[in-house]
C-alpha cells in the first residue's frame, strides 16, 4: 500500500510540476514587449500584404478591361455560377466566356498563392518570430495604446509610399521632358 501511495504522491508532484511549467510558459506568451521597432516591422509587413492583394486586385482588373468581348456586370454574373454546368448553360455562356473566366480564376489563385509564402518569409525573417507577430496582432485587438502607435505609423507609412510614388511620376515627366528636347535639337 505505501508503494501505491508514493507512486501517486510522485504522479501528483510531477503533475503539479508540469502544470507549473505549462502555465508559466503560457504567461510569458502574453508577457513579449512590443518595441516601436517590432510595431513598425509588422506594420511594414502589413502594408506589403495589402500591396500584394493589391496587385492581385489589378491584374485582375486588367484582365477585365483587355477582353473586349466581357462586360464587368457579364463577368460577375458568369463567374458565380462557374463550376455549375446547369446554370452556365441557363446564362448561355460561351466557351470562350467560360474559358475567359477560367483564366482570371486562375490567375487570382496563383497570384494569392504566392501571397502566403512571401508573408510567412517576412514574418519569420523581418518581424523576427511568428511568436512576435501574434503578440503584435493580439495586442492591437486589446490594447487602445498599441492601435494607435500601429494607425499613426500606418498612416507614416502610406504618405511615404505615396510621396515616393509622386516623386517617381515627376522623375518620369522630366525625362520624357528631356528626351523630347533632345529630339528638337537633333532636328
Amino acid at each position: 500500500m505505501r508503494l501505491f501511495d508514493e507512486f501517486k504522491l510522485k504522479s501528483i508532484l510531477v503533475f503539479s510540476f508540469v502544470l507549473t511549467f505549462t502555465l508559466s510558459a503560457s504567461a510569458q506568451d502574453d508577457e513579449i514587449e512590443i518595441t516601436d521597432e517590432d510595431l513598425k516591422k509588422y506594420a511594414v509587413t502589413m502594408d506589403s500584404l495589402e500591396t500584394m492583394k493589391d496587385n492581385v486586385k489589378n491584374v485582375m482588373a486588367d484582365m477585365l478591361k483587355s477582353n473586349e468581348n466581357i462586360t464587368i456586370a457579364r463577368y460577375n454574373e458568369l463567374n458565380d455560377a462557374i463550376g455549375d454546368e446547369e446554370k452556365l448553360t441557363e446564362l448561355e455562356a460561351t466557351e470562350e466566356e467560360v474559358e475567359f473566366i477560367q483564366a482570371v480564376i486562375d490567375k487570382k489563385e496563383e497570384l494569392t498563392a504566392q501571397i502566403k509564402p512571401t508573408l510567412t518569409t517576412m514574418v519569420k525573417d523581418y518581424i523576427g518570430s511568428v511568436k512576435m507577430y501574434n503578440a503584435i496582432k493580439k495586442g492591437l485587438k486589446s490594447d487602445e495604446e498599441l492601435k494607435a502607435k500601429y494607425d499613426t505609423m500606418m498612416e507614416e507609412i502610406i504618405a511615404a509610399k505615396e510621396s515616393e510614388e509622386g516623386e517617381e511620376g515627376e522623375m518620369s515627366d522630366a525625362d520624357e521632358g528631356d528626351d523630347s528636347a533632345g529630339s528638337k535639337e537633333d532636328k
